[in-house]
Parts: structure tokens; C-alpha cells; sequence
């Protein structure tokens, strides 16, 4: 007698998950254009820092100041209304 292989039942007719709780890993694509989208978001706030030291004549010791208040200018600007 041949042995036949049974699988689990679920009350709701849902076939059961591969691995519960592991999520895959996001598409070669969605890395690259994650890996892209962070490029462009230091470059604007290098920008924005850069102005900010430039409106200051580059006077010394402000530059953290900068930086972090163009992270702030930026993340407010991309907020919706």
C-alpha cells in the first residue's frame, strides 16, 4: 500500500504560509532605487547645509548646526500639507 502524504488543514481553506513571519527580501530593482532615493535626499540636504553655511560667510564650529538644520528643512518640505 502506497503511503500518500496528508497536509495540514486550516478552518479557513488558506494553504499554510512557506515560513510564517519571514518576510523576502525586497527585489534587486527596489534596492537599487532605495539606495538612490537616500543619494538624492544627502545631496539636497548638502545643498541645503551648504547654503545655510554659505548665508553665515562659513564662519567655523556651525557646520553640525547645518547639517541638522537642513535634515529638518528638508524632511519639512517633504511633508504633505
Amino acid at each position: 500500500m502506497a503511503k500518500t502524504e496528508t497536509k495540514p488543514h486550516h478552518p479557513d481553506g488558506a494553504p499554510p504560509a512557506e515560513h510564517p513571519g519571514v518576510v523576502a527580501a525586497p527585489a534587486p530593482d527596489a534596492e537599487a532605487a532605495a539606495r538612490r532615493l537616500r543619494a538624492q535626499l544627502h545631496e539636497r540636504i548638502a545643498v541645503r547645509a551648504y547654503f545655510l553655511a554659505q548665508a553665515r560667510r562659513f564662519a567655523p564650529g556651525q557646520e553640525l548646526a547645518d547639517w541638522l538644520t537642513a535634515e529638518q528643512q528638508e524632511e519639512a518640505a517633504e511633508r504633505p500639507l
